[in-house]
């Protein structure tokens, strides 16, 4: 009878769980209904919201443009670079190789193309996918040839009656397939301009009605560009988070808009006011924090230091590197103290760490680290190498068989920051840039450069026979501005 007691009071126990169970999950069947009610309710809000918008916008520009001038901005150093690089005796001067170092190539590797993943076929399934490549990775880019195209001659009515037809036309599911890449590639704002200038320039032929489809995206994904017209051109111009050199641009609330494609005129038109929904600079940070495979290339470093000869190979990732080799000219602040690509860091960090561990303190460490850069790679100006001017981050440096001041500059302090995790500073001369760093024992060496309230030793990776803290006498008692 006791059994029969305590089978019954189990089956009741599990009639119990049962139908808790049920009733939960009801609710939560209930719950996640409610939920896609809501969601549904506010995406039909937010489209609603966007209409209103994209209305409002193009009632303003149908409305008279103003003629804006078009200024350039000064070159980062406004003195010219030396030919040679300064020396600290006539004998210390870089010994002549008539045979440039070896020609390191990055060219596109095609790789293999899978069926789209089933997250793009969900985001992108009323869309016509074509595969192409994002810095060697797989991907499928919306076709969009058949967007609208903005009629000649040029002029606000003509891009009024543009934005009126391609707002006319469904575009959520691309914009919906436009966000899923930028998240699945992890692209920063730079990156995501990128990936969307390769669909332009995929699907679009002429130019100028690609500049007009990157302002209909952009805006519509949240950013402040602008777009600019002559009768016979269309420019997309563009805010952001530094100053870009060697680029046109014009000024607009104290705010500068940039032209990425040059202009033969020196005045274009533009609108008065903005659409409510494009608020965004465009970020040049976390470039490097960008999803793209792996594929290493590698520099030989090879150098005298204290009388022993090293040779030191490095790798760096040639989709990575193809990928910072878009970025405009921008601050030096920004090649100096960007954080590198993590797995850049780990490379480094990992070969570098046996060879310093020969030196019993932090000023030995950094003097070997200075040979290795001053010693290791020729000194040629970037009008010499390239023909123009050009920063590179560090990771890049290693791509190209010479570099001058700053490059050099950019990969010593790198070096120090991510094997030492010492304090440093850039120093920017007329016509130079170099570095500092804080040591322990700095009361030992002649260079010394105070700033806010700190002193750093001199560290010129430029001054070749030269040991750390000391200073050419072409700068000595001139004030650099201070880089960080």
């Amino acid at each position: 009878m006791k059994q029969l007691f305590t089978l019954c009071i189990a089956l009741f126990s599990l009639t119990l769980v049962a139908q808790n169970r049920t009733q939960m999950e009801e609710f939560r069947r209930q719950q996640e209904e409610r939920m896609k009610q809501f969601q549904s309710r506010q995406q039909a809000g937010m489209d609603s919201l966007r209409e209103r918008q994209n209305h409002a916008f193009e009632r303003m520009l149908q409305q008279e443009w103003e003629y804006r001038q078009l200024l350039k901005t000064p070159d980062a150093f406004e003195n010219p670079k030396p030919p040679s690089p300064p020396c600290r005796t006539k004998d210390d001067k870089p010994p002549i190789d008539k045979t440039p170092p070896p020609e390191i190539t990055i060219d596109p590797k095609k790789p293999p193309f899978p069926p789209p993943p089933k997250e793009a076929e969900d985001f992108g399934a009323g869309l016509n996918l074509i595969a192409s490549t994002f810095f060697e990775s797989a991907i499928y880019y919306p076709d969009v040839s058949k967007w609208p195209k903005v009629s000649k001659p040029f002029n606000q009515k003509a891009i009024a009656s543009y934005w009126k037809n391609v707002t006319a036309e469904d575009h959520t599911e691309f914009l919906g397939y436009a966000a899923y890449l930028r998240e699945n590639f992890q692209l920063n704002d730079w990156a995501y301009f990128q990936m969307l200038n390769k669909i332009a320039e995929t699907s679009i032929k002429d130019v100028y009605q690609q500049e007009a489809f990157l302002w209909f995206v952009l805006v519509q994904s949240g950013f402040d560009v602008r777009l600019m017209f002559a009768e016979d051109e269309l420019h997309l111009a563009l805010p952001f988070d530094q100053t870009v050199y060697a680029k046109t641009y014009f000024v607009f609330d104290n705010e500068r808009y940039y032209l990425l494609r040059p202009s033969k005129r020196t005045r274009l038109y533009t609108y008065s006011e903005q659409h409510e929904n494009a608020q965004s600079i465009l970020s040049m940070h976390k470039l490097t924090k960008v999803t793209v495979p792996d594929r290493q290339k590698f520099r030989e470093f090879s150098f005298e230091h204290r009388g022993e000869k090293y040779k030191i190979e490095l790798p760096f990732n040639a989709p990575s590197v193809r990928m910072y080799q878009t970025l405009p000219q921008l601050d030096l602040a920004y090649y100096f103290s960007e954080p590198a690509d993590p797995r850049f860091d780990s490379e480094v960090q990992q070969i570098l760490a046996p060879y310093l561990r020969k030196f019993p303190n932090m000023t030995e460490k950094v003097r070997f680290l200075h040979s290795m850069v001053t010693y290791s790679i020729p000194y040629q100006t970037d009008d010499e190498q390239f023909g123009y001017e050009k920063f590179c981050l560090p990771e890049e440096v290693l791509l190209y068989p010479y570099a001058d001041c700053e490059d050099r500059t950019f990969l010593l302090n790198y070096f120090i920051r991510v094997t030492l995790g010492l304090e440093t500073i850039g120093l920017h001369y007329p016509g130079h840039m170099t570095m500092a760093v804080r040591l322990p024992n700095q009361d030992e060496f002649e260079a010394i450069i105070e700033y806010d309230g700190k002193q750093y030793v001199y560290c010129d990776p430029t001054y070749f026979g030269a040991d750390i803290g000391m200073m050419p006498a072409e700068y000595r008692g001139i004030n650099p501005k201070v880089v960080r």
